[in-house]
C-alpha cells in the first residue's frame, strides 16, 4: 500500500508541475533578495532517512526554486520538537505587549519567529507522513 501511494503522490507531483510549465504563470522575480520567492518547507516526518514525504517535500521546493529562478528557503522539522505552549506562554501572550516582562517577552520571543515566518512566506510546503496526522 505505501509503494501505491508513493506512486500516486509522486505522480501528482509531476502533473502539477507539467500543468504549471503548459500555463506559464511564473512570476517574474529579479536576483533582489527582497523580491524573491520565500518558501517556508514543514516536515512532520519522524524519518530522517527514508521518508517517502520528506522526498516529495524537498524536490517540490527544489522544483518551486528552479521554477522561480532561485528562493529564500526557510525549513522547519518538527520532529526536532517544538516548546509546548504552557502557563507562562498563556500569561505572557494574554498581557499587553506594552505591560509584558523582559521574561515574558523571552517566552514569547520563539513563537512570535513561527508566526513571522508564517506571515512572510510567499509559499508554505507541509511534508506531512500518512502515520502523522496529530500536525
Amino acid at each position: 500500500m505505501p509503494i501505491v501511494l508513493f506512486i500516486v503522490v509522486f505522480t501528482t507531483v509531476k502533473l502539477f508541475f507539467n500543468e504549471l510549465d503548459r500555463r506559464e504563470t511564473v512570476v517574474e522575480r529579479d536576483a533582489n533578495p527582497s523580491t524573491m520567492l520565500k518558501i517556508l518547507e514543514i516536515n512532520a516526518s519522524g524519518r530522517k532517512s527514508g521518508s517517502v514525504s520528506r522526498m516529495l517535500t524537498s524536490e517540490l521546493v527544489r522544483e518551486l526554486e528552479k521554477k522561480h529562478g532561485g528562493a529564500t528557503t526557510t525549513r522547519r522539522d518538527l520532529s526536532l520538537g517544538l516548546p509546548f505552549v504552557d502557563e507562562d506562554w498563556i500569561g505572557a501572550n494574554f498581557t499587553a505587549p506594552e505591560e509584558r516582562s523582559e521574561t515574558q517577552n523571552d517566552v514569547l520571543g520563539f513563537s512570535d519567529q513561527l508566526v513571522a515566518e508564517l506571515q512572510t512566506s510567499d509559499t508554505i510546503v507541509i511534508g506531512a507522513p500518512i502515520y502523522n496526522f496529530s500536525i
